[in-house]
């Protein structure tokens, strides 16, 4: 759950709503109170230690209008049941496909088995079996173009691309190859272990050398570097930016602005002298000498909340002008030095901090389940010897 937090918002939910199921299917088993302490702690953790990335976004989201977040931007259920996979595509991957979406033979196979396997798995085992088989084949439905995406709103659209429930489906379908094989391979041994380990690799070196390709899909990304292609049209793009959809909403309106914008520091109003601007990594540096009162300077960054302002090496105040830009006022007249480098906004600090310290705690907690269960095993293992 954690690492689908970091990855994909809408991923998150799906899976929380999976592992709801999956409690819920198990009900009964809450009646004992150290189940219920584990989920619960769990739970906590979770959201503890993925805290530096979910805080991160309430607080952008809060503190800026960003273009990603109006209505249809991301995606729309059309675009979203357009994107589905075909069932040839689950199969097979043709010359002309830019990505492999099948989901391989040795899986087909091994699923399959279920046929043979499923009479013979222990009566304890079977409920989690048909709820991960059945979970694994909805989901790899919901892949498909066959699904209807384009009924269930924008909301659910945000996951942009259906064949993301392939990770889910996957995740399903290696639960049950795992049960087969251990049913249907009754006596397995390291030595089966390693012969396979080593099969796996080879089959996964000589997969990579069919992913197809197509040379006319391959750009150099320095051929778009320049922040002049942005012209304000749907169809002109930024390296790593989609559509500019993760500008400003300020921003994303004056494209032409930034594309004609001088890449310096600017005077917006009133009156000053701008000397000895030096730009180091991601730190920008220069001499300011105000000659007017309520003189508005602009800043060569588009704003983010987590720029530090600095005049003379005292913090001062920053904030997002009509253009989308880092920009600082100034009320007298005075003679600066002005620094300006991206440090994330202080609670943004604190909360890595937290997730840290969050995490140590967890490797301490799972420490200490892990001893509880072998006392536990010990303790059996004395019972059935006496």
């Amino acid at each position: 759950m954690f690492g689908l937090i970091i990855t994909h918002n809408l991923m998150t939910v799906i899976t929380a709503i999976i592992a709801l199921l999956y409690v819920l299917m198990n009900l009964p088993k809450l009646k004992d109170r150290k189940i219920i302490e584990r989920l619960f702690f769990n739970i906590i953790f979770i959201i503890c230690i993925s805290s530096f990335y979910w805080f991160s976004v309430f607080q952008t989201s809060i503190t800026t209008n960003y273009e990603v977040y109006q209505s249809g931007k991301m995606a729309t259920s059309e675009s979203v049941a357009g994107q589905g996979l075909t069932l040839k595509q689950l199969i097979v991957t043709s010359n002309n496909e830019r990505c492999v979406f099948e989901i391989g033979i040795h899986i087909l196979i091994m699923i399959c088995f279920t046929i043979a396997a499923f009479r013979r798995i222990i009566p304890k085992m079977k409920k989690e079996y048909i709820f991960f088989l059945i979970l694994g084949i909805i989901s790899t439905f919901m892949a498909t173009k066959y699904f209807p995406w384009k009924f269930l709103g924008e909301r659910v659209a945000l996951i942009q691309f259906p064949w993301r429930m392939m990770t889910i489906s996957n995740f399903c379908f290696t639960i049950i190859c795992g049960i087969n094989m251990g049913i249907v391979i009754k006596k397995f041994n390291f030595k089966d272990a390693v012969i396979l380990c080593v099969i796996s690799i080879i089959y996964a070196f000589v997969l990579k050398s069919f992913i197809p390709v197509s040379p006319n899909e391959i750009t150099k990304v320095e051929d778009y570097e320049s922040i002049g292609f942005v012209s304000g049209r749907v169809e002109d793009t930024l390296p790593g930016m989609g559509k500019s959809e993760y500008l400003p909403k300020n921003a994303y309106n004056n494209s032409f602005y930034i594309a004609t914008r001088d890449k310096g520091v600017i005077i917006l109003e009133g009156d000053g002298k701008i000397e000895d601007v030096q730009k180091n990594g991601n730190k920008l540096t220069f001499k300011l000498e105000v000659l007017e009162d309520e003189t508005v300077i602009e800043l060569p960054y588009i704003y983010y909340p987590g720029y530090r302002v600095t005049l003379d090496g005292s913090d001062i105040k920053a904030y997002e002008n009509k253009n989308g830009f880092l920009t600082i006022s100034l009320d007298e007249i005075s003679k600066s030095d002005i620094s300006v480098e991206y440090k994330g906004t202080n609670i943004m600090n604190y909360v890595k901090i937290f997730s840290i310290i969050s995490f140590i705690l967890f490797i301490a907690y799972v420490l200490i389940i892990c001893e509880s269960f072998k006392t536990q095993d010990n303790d059996l293992n004395k019972n059935l010897e006496n």
